[in-house]
């Protein structure tokens, strides 16, 4: 997986793209093979989508435990598996754990893991993030400006007006993307700083501060689509830099690199990718195409970034491999509020977003060369 080139990282991109603008599922045809097409309580009412699953009623599970379904809101959507209980799991119910934990399927970090068949139910409290692309983290806080009404950030947009109701959900779902493109300005001057300290090659350092200014332009359009869509000035207001500071330890940078930058960043590109494909407005798409393009060499970036950090700092090629996948699977994220998007406009649903991840995860996992 490491020595993954730009080709076939636009390979990844492209095959999830193509993927996920196929609107959750009607019957079990529609879903990949071990999922099934099962209606899942969203934040905007019942949805049916693609669960994995590996039994339909009890009987297949032998007699041992009981066919359930286990689900869990991880702060964009709901994602669920369908699997026999495990008698030697630690609980059965929720009520067989502390306040605030849930007795669920989980595999991993509980702070950032998925519910998965087949595994144990453990008591867990799952962590919920919807960030996308590269975003200026700190701990576990991912950091951004508020919204500010200020006219000298956006670039002016010629993309066409939809009725009232859409405008203010775009101008809204546009804001959020506003404040992550200009956090991450920051994360890449960080990410800058760490180089330095490894004594990294001069072109990591000369791409890694291209990337930034490729994210200043990011955060100009997408306010500028903030006040098309509003019709009020919007930019960013101060970012507070409390506690930012460059990692010191390479395992640290490696970490945060693979969760924000290699899959951060190609999931990012997919979605805007997928999100231009959808897209009626030509204005618009091209935005969202210009950013997918960006965004993939930013990713490409990232990959070769932890292909130095293996060949000259130690960090474990295995280690690397097994986080990706754990880190994708653990983000599928949405970039809307789990409700059915906004066709046209290249706002996708929670479904469609979500399976931009699970391709991801299996095309990185089976399909291309290492």
């Amino acid at each position: 997986m490491l020595t993954r080139d730009l080709a076939a990282l636009y390979l990844v991109i492209a095959a999830a793209s193509a993927a996920c603008v196929k609107r959750g599922c009607e019957t079990d045809a529609d879903c990949a093979n071990g999922y099934a097409c099962l209606p899942v309580e969203q934040a905007s009412g019942t949805e049916q989508v693609c669960v994995e699953t590996s039994c339909r009623v009890d009987e297949d599970c032998g007699g041992v435990g009981v066919c359930a379904m286990y689900s869990h809101f991880n702060g964009c959507f709901t994602e669920a598996v369908l699997m026999c209980t495990d008698p030697a799991g630690e609980c059965a119910a929720d009520t067989d754990c502390a306040d605030g934990e849930q007795c669920l399927p989980v595999d991993g970090d509980t702070d950032y893991a998925s519910l998965s068949v087949d595994v144990p139910l453990t008591c867990a409290t799952l962590g919920k993030s919807c960030a996308s692309g590269r975003p200026l983290v700190v701990g576990e806080e991912v950091r951004a400006a508020s919204l500010a009404a200020r006219g000298d950030w956006a670039t002016p947009s010629e993309v066409a007006l939809p009725d009232a109701a859409a405008r203010s959900r775009l101008a809204s779902w546009w804001a959020t993307v506003a404040a992550m493109e200009h956090a991450s300005v920051a994360s890449f001057a960080r990410a800058s700083l760490e180089l330095m300290a490894l004594g990294a090659p001069p072109d990591l350092l000369r791409d890694t501060h291209l990337a930034a200014m490729d994210e200043v332009e990011h955060a100009r359009l997408a306010y500028g689509l903030v006040e098309r869509f509003s019709g009020a000035p919007a930019g960013p207001g101060p970012l507070s830099l409390e506690g930012v500071a460059p990692a010191t330890d390479v395992g640290g940078i490696a970490r945060a690199l693979i969760r924000e930058g290699c899959v951060g960043e190609t999931v990012g590109a997919a979605l805007a990718l997928a999100q231009s494909r959808a897209c009626e407005d030509p204005a618009l798409a091209a935005i969202l195409s210009r950013i997918a393009d960006d965004e993939a060499r930013h990713a490409e970036l990232a990959w070769r970034t932890l292909r130095w950090l293996v060949a000259e700092r130690g960090i474990d090629a295995g280690w690397a491999d097994e986080l990706v996948q754990a880190e994708v699977l653990a983000l599928k994220e949405a970039l809307d509020d789990g409700s059915d998007g906004l066709g046209g406009w290249g706002l996708l649903s929670g479904t469609q977003a979500a399976h931009v991840t699970e391709t991801i995860h299996r095309l990185l996992d089976d399909s291309i060369p290492t």
